[in-house]
């Protein structure tokens, strides 16, 4: 934390896009070195990989397209479940998402194969 303050206080701020399409965050990752490496890195990743907090929404499709050609065997990814019916919708788009990953990956062929496991985003103390 206090880390994160010192750099908050010098004005220096982590780069990433929050906002736009799908097309438009691309635009923006292409003319960023930093943004650019991120992506490149994200690309070669194996293993297992955590997803939390994250809707899998439409204008991030360019980074669920990245997940169907890198190398990760296991994809954790969480939910929210607060009993209400607009949760559970949000829930079912993810699970989509999540399904038309591990279609793609099918058929773009790739040698590593990906399951998806979901896990309770409440269970994760991710923050002390």
């Amino acid at each position: 934390m206090k880390q994160i303050k010192e750099q908050l206080e010098n004005n220096s701020f982590p780069l990433f896009v929050a906002e736009g399409t799908s097309k438009e965050k691309m635009t923006r990752v292409n003319h960023s070195a930093y943004l650019g490496k991120g992506m490149r890195s994200f690309v070669q990743i194996g293993g297992n990989l955590f997803v939390y907090g994250h809707s899998l929404a439409e204008n991030d499709i360019h980074y669920l397209g990245l997940l169907a050609k890198n190398k990760v065997k296991k994809l954790f990814i969480s939910l929210y479940d607060d009993g209400s019916p607009e949760q559970k919708a949000i829930n079912c788009t993810i699970r989509q998402r999540a399904e038309a990953i591990v279609n793609a990956r099918i058929q773009l062929k790739e040698k590593y194969p990906i399951q998806v496991y979901y896990y309770d985003a409440a269970s994760a103390k991710i923050w002390g």
